[in-house]
């Protein structure tokens, strides 16, 4: 038997053991399509043209029908992926206090939502200022 130039721990590979390991790896042909499918709708969105879709399917070497017919699954999963998930704005408990100051900044952050009237005016006058391109006073807080 005459070794394939690759060396293993104990000496020289031969093919039959390179080609029984690469066996492990192989996947089924309609799992093969799912996951170049996939490699599609991870560059593409919904409403990518029919045009983008088909290039990308034949450059990931599978028709338009396969991309297709995997789309909502692949679309599902990265809209479940946390990096496209929007951050939740932060609200208080009611029955726990803040500061007024400390809910002013996150008003004009946008790390909070306006609970009562109060916070709605201030909201309001920030929008105010932030289509006039003012920005406000906050340097007396650390």
């Amino acid at each position: 038997m005459e070794s394939n130039g690759f060396m293993g721990k104990s000496g020289p590979m031969f093919d039959e053991f390179t080609e029984k390991m690469h066996s492990e790896f192989t996947v089924d042909e309609e799992t093969e399509k799912q996951l170049r499918a996939g490699c599609v709708w991870t560059l593409l969105d919904s409403d990518s043209p029919k045009e983008d879709v088909e290039h990308w399917a034949k450059r990931y070497g599978i028709d338009y029908d396969i991309a297709m017919k995997w789309k909502n699954y692949w679309l599902d999963l990265k809209a479940q992926s946390p990096k496209n998930k929007k951050p939740k704005k932060y609200v208080v408990p009611e029955k726990e206090e803040m500061d007024s100051d400390l809910i002013a900044i996150k008003l004009w952050k946008g790390e909070r939502e306006p609970q009562s009237e109060w916070e709605r005016k201030v909201k309001k006058e920030f929008d105010d200022m932030r289509r006039q391109g003012k920005i406000p006073d906050f340097s007396w807080f650390d």
